[in-house]
């Protein structure tokens, strides 16, 4: 079984950090014995590590998809705003992807812990407009092979609005 580093460090620098500031923070206590800091300092990185794992990891998959799904659209413009005219291989493709990050955007969204409140906070879209976006990609999805390429653009500017991206220059 291997490790694999580039999951796990944004945990070890969160819980790092953490502990750094705790010990420092200890130091407003100055009457606070050197082994209580140490002590208090390595529970703030435990508490503070498997918070960072239990909200923010979920609301960065979110974050990190949004870019996927923006990526896609600029990618599979030609294939979308020309139903049926690229290569069958290529509007395959194109179709499985748009359908998947459909999917993926929904369990990101439930993965959410306290959705609510990041919505409120606006630091997450409304859970109404994610689903919205995901119903439209799974309409662009469907529309590779055959559709409407006015129709393709409006599904691509209302999944850009929802979920507050851009992909024009």
């Amino acid at each position: 079984m291997s490790i694999n580093i580039g999951n796990i460090l944004p945990d070890l620098i969160a819980a790092v950090i953490l502990a750094a500031l705790a010990y420092a923070l200890s130091y407003l206590f100055p009457d606070m014995a050197g082994d209580l800091r140490v002590v208090i300092a390595g529970l703030v990185a435990i508490v503070g590590g498997l918070s960072w794992h239990w909200v923010s990891r979920s609301i960065y998959e979110q974050f990190r998809l949004k870019g996927e799904i923006a990526n896609s659209l600029i990618f599979y413009a030609n294939l979308y705003s020309n139903p049926g005219i690229g290569e069958r291989e290529q509007m395959d493709e194109a179709s499985k992807v748009l359908r998947q990050q459909a999917s993926q955007l929904r369990v990101t969204t439930h993965s959410i812990r306290l959705y609510r409140l990041w919505q409120f906070l606006g630091i997450v879209p409304k859970r109404a407009d994610v689903i919205e976006a995901s119903r439209n990609l799974i309409g662009l999805s469907n529309s590779i092979h055959q559709g409407d390429p006015m129709v393709n653009y409006n599904k691509r500017k209302k999944i850009e609005k929802w979920l507050r991206i851009k992909t024009d220059t």
